[in-house]
């Protein structure tokens, strides 16, 4: 199947809005509160620092 038969296109995710009642509130919930939540554990428990060890930043093994 070629590319012009095809019906749905690629659209950049810059370009698509997200506004309906069921998932905007999750997107926004793993926005404000999950992601940030997840990235502080990841730094208390030292993941950070192994990737950062990985990368030869830090001494260390990972």
């Amino acid at each position: 199947m070629s590319h012009a038969e095809y019906p749905f296109q690629p659209v950049p995710f810059t370009q698509v809005k997200v506004q309906d009642d069921f998932w905007l509130p999750r997107i926004e919930t793993n926005r404000r509160v999950t992601i940030p939540y997840d990235f502080q554990k990841c730094e208390e428990t030292g993941r950070i620092d192994n990737f950062v060890k990985a990368a030869g930043k830090l001494p260390g093994p990972h």
